[in-house]
Formats: structure tokens, C-alpha cells, sequence
């Protein structure tokens, strides 16, 4: 057969660079692979908890703090958080303690500033907790919104 002087060049071409592509390919799939990716990017909190977004957070030892941003296109009346999760490892976490005053009115769009003074206070080590309020809107009560945090401090 004749390949010709494209064929030969292109042959060429990828057996003097074919080996320089496979170890860039194996390098980043090692990166992936070995790199965990919460050490990068840090402690992180859901964006959305329900129709809510957290515009800004914070983790510190023993105290959490959200800006709650409320988005569900009218007012709501906050009554109280939870908190539970896993701390430490497999050490369980719960807090029904409430970190807002009850009866805290949120107009459509408006922010409020959650914080959560934890019991057992967060230390040190890993956490992955989720935050539950409970909220009135309208004639409805006791509605809920979720959203979890995961990180280490």
C-alpha cells in the first residue's frame, strides 16, 4: 500500500507525540483521582435551602452563620432551626436548639442573619451537617426548608 508523504508525516507525527499525549492524560487523571476536592474548595454550604438561598456563610468553631435570603415571593415568619449531622467522624450531631427569634418576619427578597450557636461546639475535624428551618407563610405553618454544609474546620 501507499500512504503517501500526508500518511507517513502523520504517522510520524503521532508516534514522536502519541507518548507525550498518554502521560498528560495519565498526570491529570492521577489529579482527579487523588486530590480531594473539599480540601480546594473549602467548607461549602447548599446555595438553596428549599425556596430560600444562603447568599453568604460561615463556619467557625461553635458557631454557624447564613444570610437567608428569602425567595419564596412573600412573607414568612421564621420559628426555629435544627441541626444534625455527622462531626468528628461518625459521632452523631443533633441541635434542636433555636438560633433565631421565634416569630422572625422575612418580606419577599429580604435577608436576615441566621446564627447558630452550636452545642457541642464544632472544633475541629470534618462535619457534614444539614440545617432545617421551620417557617410560617400565610395561613400555612410549620413548613420547612433544608439545605447542608460540609467541610472541615
Amino acid at each position: 500500500m501507499h500512504f503517501g508523504k500526508r500518511g507517513q508525516s502523520a504517522l510520524e507525527y503521532l508516534m514522536t507525540y502519541g507518548w507525550a499525549l498518554v502521560v498528560i492524560v495519565i498526570a491529570v487523571a492521577a489529579l482527579v483521582v487523588l486530590i480531594d476536592p473539599s480540601k480546594i474548595q473549602g467548607n461549602q454550604c447548599d446555595p438553596r435551602f428549599g425556596q430560600f438561598t444562603v447568599s453568604q456563610s460561615n463556619l467557625v468553631a461553635g458557631t454557624s452563620q447564613f444570610a437567608l435570603v428569602n425567595q419564596t415571593g412573600h412573607g414568612v415568619t421564621l420559628t426555629a432551626v435544627n441541626v444534625s449531622g455527622t462531626y468528628a467522624g461518625s459521632t452523631a450531631y443533633n441541635d434542636t436548639g433555636s438560633a433565631i427569634t421565634s416569630g422572625t418576619t422575612l418580606n419577599p427578597n429580604q435577608t436576615v442573619t441566621v446564627i447558630v450557636d452550636q452545642d457541642p461546639d464544632l472544633t475541629s475535624g470534618s462535619y457534614n451537617l444539614t440545617y432545617t428551618f421551620t417557617y410560617d407563610a400565610g395561613q400555612l405553618t410549620g413548613l420547612t426548608a433544608a439545605g447542608s454544609c460540609h467541610g472541615t474546620i
